[in-house]
């Protein structure tokens, strides 16, 4: 016969039950009463069961919108279930809940709160034992209440299971309490400590021992889910060890941190599984249905799985302040688990590191989302979303080709952070999107999202050269902000705002063969095309250009082409052309069906071109097509040179049709009377430059003509050399002119302004005949220096001021006089010059010009007596020079000098008188000289090009008067002055003065 169960023990009751809500403020001690224990079984034979023991009372329990406040030296305990210690295995009574609220209720906790342990099992009366009873939860929500916890909150330990007896296992000890129980949309605000209760030890056995009781959960959500923030701890209690026996039980398992469904956590704190007897940690959130999220923010520590494969749950990164999180923590046997959606929220910076095979959809609602590899966002089929929030590159890379990109309602952020990357799919979605950072974004497919665009830093090409077909065709408005960059070779659908810059095929230097290797060499799509080429950008919509608009690029031939009308605001555009002659390669404007207004500048470079002349239209540099018009000051743009030429921006050209379009031309269409210098109908207009340069040659030879002089302007007179010996007499003198001189030619350059320079001798050789016929052989040393105004034909005009022009020029040379006692003289001598030129333009461009020459002079005339005091002495004099000047180069063009040689003739005569005064005698005397040049004409070359020329040969007049005398058997003195004046040919006139001195040593 088997005895009969046993009597349930009596529950305990509440510790404070307030049924119709109220208040509760807590500073001392709150307990729940305590469960007694059940009835033991009845004994005939066998084995009968025991009563169960009653269960604990709450620490506080309100029904309806109750309130309780436990201050910190408040402590509420749920009352412990009875222990079963009846025999018959009768199971313990559970743990009361310390504090339970039903509907709205709120709790505020500053001390402590435990729930009421478990009941132990009683042993078993010839069976098994009985389990322990379980421990009560800390806290226990029944609707949508509200729980702020700022100390501890603690479940109740569970109750040891019962002895078996016999052939009876062991009772399984108790399951701990949970730490806060929610249901209905209970909220939980944790900034403490709370702990899910240990289970207790099974009970033992000489058969099998007791499973180990599992640890409560750190917080159990059930029906209708609930909200947790948790910045304090959250932990799931201890597993225990299983009871002895000649067959062991299993052991506890640790507690789950937080377990429940239709769960959102907001968690900047810790959250834990509990440990098991044998140390294995337990899992720490357990999403068990409905839909539930898991926000992390900084500071969120985790330890344990994250099991979200139940579900339709949702992994945010979010909060105010900023941290990292690493994807490889997200997988099938990861960390994190099973989550179907992933999104970035608040205003935080997340960077996203390490990857994951798994498919992660990724939505970024708010704040930064950093990712330094496409790996980062999971397997490359998943999504990106941006509604609201920003992208941000850590490093230079590609997304995925298969990865869709979205825009959503309220747009999104790329923010190349100063790195590159291509996006070989289109965006799309309804929303707008914002280009940021430095760096460069490649869109290379169509892009429909409806929104608009804004550029606001670094650069959003629309396609490379490869992808012509890439578009913003959504429509929506573009904007280009100061400082970044907008273009590529694709089109644009909408209207364009430029207040940066729009740069159109390999003006992009991300395109251009030369560009750097943090423009080029970003991505693999990038470093396949860093050499472009010329393209074509198209604008579907108007364009207003604020900014800089730049065509010219690595070559010549980009287009960008406005199928709608051109405002300018003080806008910029930057193009190249290879300027020539008419129709030469050019970047472009094409106006299509609209108008250009406003005002924009045409900032043109010549690029590789040589010059020439425009005869017709021109160079076309903004088309007006298909009955588009222009402003007669839509455009303006200053004069650019090329070769020998400057051109100029004109509107329209000569023929019909061309009204509207815009030129440039190296030539002035001519009135009815033609001006000099015009070429078939036109005026060419030369630059300022050319008659400076066409200046230099014959500069130099009047300098080097000045340094040669004549013997007397050398060395005074005859008589005065009267030494014998080496070393024996050294000389120096002074000049200086003024000089003004026209040369008919191209350019018909012209020279006002004055030279001086400076000449010492040294006598090294004197030797005297027996006849009395001397020689003097000695060597030269001087310097020179010029500088004046320039004018001439250029820029259209007759005797333009075209700019300046100075020279200094450095001679070594020797001489050999010879005076024959007949009266005779010769005198011989040869220079060898460097020249330096520093030729300027009033266009503020300068240059430099150097050059050699050498120059020989033969000079004879004989003495005849007039007189006792006078005589007349007839002169004639040979000048070879050569010069060669050698080629320089300017911001415009390279420029070459033909070498130029030519013979100077002089003859005249000179009437010297000897007279006393005031104890010397002077040498005074008066010259009259004619002198022609004979050489050929200067020649320059623009770029290889265009050739000009300037008539040299010249007929000159001149009247000159001097005194020498010696003041000494040492010392001897001389000056002279002269004026030269035009007789024939190019027309110069010059006002010299020289003075001399030389000493017998």
């Amino acid at each position: 016969m088997t005895g009969g169960v046993g009597g349930n023990g009596g529950d305990g009751g509440s510790g404070v039950l307030l049924s119709a809500g109220g208040t509760v403020a807590n500073n001392g001690q709150i307990t729940g009463g305590n469960g007694n224990r059940g009835g033991g079984a009845g004994v005939v034979s066998g084995s009968g069961s025991g009563g169960a023991a009653g269960t604990g009372g709450s620490g506080i329990a309100i029904d309806s919108d109750g309130a309780v406040t436990n201050n910190a030296s408040g402590r509420i305990t749920g009352g412990n279930g009875g222990d079963n210690g009846a025999g018959g295995g009768g199971p313990g009574g559970n743990g009361g809940g310390g504090l339970v609220l039903t509907g709205h209720g709120q709790v505020d906790n500053s001390g402590q709160i435990t729930g009421g342990n478990g009941g132990s099992g009683a042993n078993g009366a010839g069976g098994a034992g009985g389990s322990g009873g379980t421990g009560g939860a800390g806290t226990v929500v029944v609707g949508s209440g509200n729980v702020t916890n700022r100390a501890t909150i603690r479940g109740g330990t569970g109750g040891s299971g019962g002895g078996g007896a016999g052939s009876g296992a062991g009772g399984t000890g108790g399951t701990g309490g949970s730490g806060v129980l929610l249901s209905h949309g209970g909220v939980l605000n944790n900034n403490g400590t709370i702990i899910g209760g240990s289970g207790t030890r099974g009970g033992n056995s000489s058969s099998t021992g007791g499973d180990g009781g599992t640890g409560g959960s750190g917080v159990q959500v059930t029906i209708d889910g609930g909200t947790i923030t948790n910045t304090g701890s959250i932990t799931g209690g201890q597993g225990a060890v299983a009871g002895a026996g000649s067959s062991a039980g299993a052991a506890g398992a640790g507690g789950v941190g937080i377990s429940g469904q239709n769960i959102a956590i907001i968690n900047s704190g810790s959250i834990a599984g509990g440990l098991s007897s044998a140390g294995t940690a337990a899992t720490a959130i357990q999403f068990t249905g409905g839909t539930n999220s898991l926000e992390l923010h900084k500071n969120s520590s985790i330890t344990g799985t994250v099991d979200a494969t139940v579900g339709n749950n949702t992994l945010i990164l979010g909060g105010s302040d900023d941290d990292s999180f690493n994807a490889a923590n997200i997988g099938s046997t990861a960390q994190y688990r099973g989550f179907a959606a992933y999104e970035k929220d608040g205003s935080s910076t997340w960077t996203l590191s390490g990857t994951t095979a798994a498919l992660t959809p990724w939505t970024i609602n708010q704040g930064t989302l950093v990712v330094s590899q496409d790996g980062s966002l999971g397997d490359p089929s998943g999504s990106l979303t941006l509604n609201g929030g920003t992208l941000r590159w850590g490093a230079s890379y590609d997304l995925a080709s298969s990865r869709a990109v979205t825009l959503g309602t309220n747009g999104g952020t790329l923010d190349t952070n100063g790195f590159n990357s291509t996006l070989e799919q289109g965006i799309t979605g309804s929303g707008a999107l914002t280009k940021a950072g430095a760096g460069t974004l490649l869109l290379q497919g169509d892009n429909p999202f409806a929104g608009g665009t804004t550029i606001a830093a670094g650069t959003l090409i629309v396609g490379d050269p490869n992808h012509a077909g890439a578009a913003l065709s959504g429509g929506g408005n573009v904007l280009v902000a100061s400082g970044a960059t907008l273009g590529g070779y694709g089109s644009v659908t909408g209207n364009v705002t430029n207040n940066g810059t729009l740069a159109v095929g390999d003006a992009l230097p991300q395109f251009a063969s030369n560009g750097t290797a943090s423009t080029r060499l970003a991505t693999p799509v990038m470093r396949a095309v860093n050499d472009g080429g010329t393209g074509n950008f198209i604008v579907n919509g108007n364009l207003l250009n604020a900014g800089l608009v730049q065509l010219g690029g690595n070559r010549v031939g980009n287009t960008l082409t406005v199928n709608g009308n051109y405002t300018g605001q003080q806008g910029v555009i930057a193009l190249h052309a290879e300027l020539g002659v008419d129709n030469s390669p050019t970047d472009r404007l094409v106006i299509n069906s609209g108008s250009a207004t406003g005002n924009t500048v045409l900032n043109i470079s010549n690029l590789g071109g040589r010059g020439g002349l425009t005869l017709g239209n021109g160079i076309e540099v903004v088309a007006a097509n298909n009955g588009a018009t222009t402003a007669a000051s839509a455009f303006s743009g200053r004069d650019v040179s090329a070769g020998a030429y400057t051109y100029r921006l004109f509107q329209g050209g000569k023929d019909a049709g061309t009204q509207e379009n815009w030129y440039l031309r190296s030539t002035l269409t001519n009135p009815i009377e033609p001006p000099p210098g015009s070429i078939d109908g036109e005026t060419p207009l030369y630059r300022s430059e050319d008659p400076v340069y066409m200046e230099i040659p014959a500069l130099g030879r009047q300098m080097l003509s000045q340094q040669i002089g004549t013997f007397h302007d050398r060395m005074g007179g005859q008589d005065l050399l009267t030494e014998e010996g080496k070393m024996q007499a050294g000389w120096g003198r002074i000049w200086g002119d003024h000089l003004s001189e026209n040369h008919t030619g191209t350019v018909n350059p012209s020279f006002d302004g004055n030279m001086f320079g400076l000449q010492v001798g040294q006598d090294v050789y004197d030797m005297v005949s027996d006849e009395g016929h001397r020689d003097h052989i000695g060597f030269i040393l001087g310097y020179g220096h010029a500088s004046g105004d320039i004018s001439g034909f250029a820029l259209g005009e007759q005797n333009l001021a075209a700019g300046s022009l100075s020279m200094q020029t450095w001679s070594v040379g020797g001489y050999w006089t010879h005076i024959a006692p007949q009266g005779w003289y010769s005198d011989m001598v040869v220079l060898g010059s460097y020249l330096h030129a520093d030729p300027g333009s009033v266009e503020g461009n300068t240059a430099n010009a150097h050059g050699q020459s050498l120059t020989t002079s033969a000079e004879t005339g004989i003495s005849l007596p007039l007189s006792e005091r006078w005589q007349i002495e007839p002169q004639a004099q040979l000048i070879y020079q050569y010069i060669h000047i050698n080629d320089l180069t300017d911001p415009a063009s390279t420029v070459s000098f033909d070498n130029t040689s030519g013979l100077t003739a002089r003859v005249g005569a000179r009437l010297a008188g000897s007279l006393q005064g005031q104890g010397q005698t002077w040498h005074p005397y008066v010259r009259l000289d004619v002198l022609h040049y004979f050489g050929q004409d200067d020649r320059i070359t623009f770029a290889d090009t265009t050739t000009l020329n300037a008539d040299a040969r010249a007929t000159q007049g001149h009247v000159g008067a001097g005194v020498y005398t010696r003041w000494s058997k040492t010392v001897s003195g001389y000056a002279t002055a002269g004026y030269w004046f035009n007789l024939g040919g190019e027309h110069s006139s010059m006002a010299e003065g020289n003075v001399g001195l030389r000493l017998d040593w």
